[in-house]
């Protein structure tokens, strides 16, 4: 049996995500395009908060180590 030893979630504002759609698309492209960024941000596993990544049973088992980054720190260089 293998179990995980590392388990990754992000919490926080980075949650709060804005889908863009363009207004000069055909109607099937327009309608594609939010799919598209929905299926890209749910494969991000961002959460909320800590319980919203589903990880609070977890916690009361396991170490947590929690690594707090700034928001400007994601920006590109």
């Amino acid at each position: 049996m293998l179990v995980p030893a590392l388990q990754v979630a992000d919490a926080g504002g980075c949650a709060g995500r804005t889908l863009h759609v363009s207004n000069d698309m055909t109607p099937e492209a327009w309608a594609a395009q939010p799919v598209r960024q929905i299926t890209l941000l749910l494969g991000d596993n961002l959460h909320a908060s800590a319980e919203d990544a589903g990880i609070a049973d977890p916690r009361a088992t396991a170490e947590l180590v929690e690594i707090a980054f700034e928001a400007d720190a994601w920006k590109s260089q």
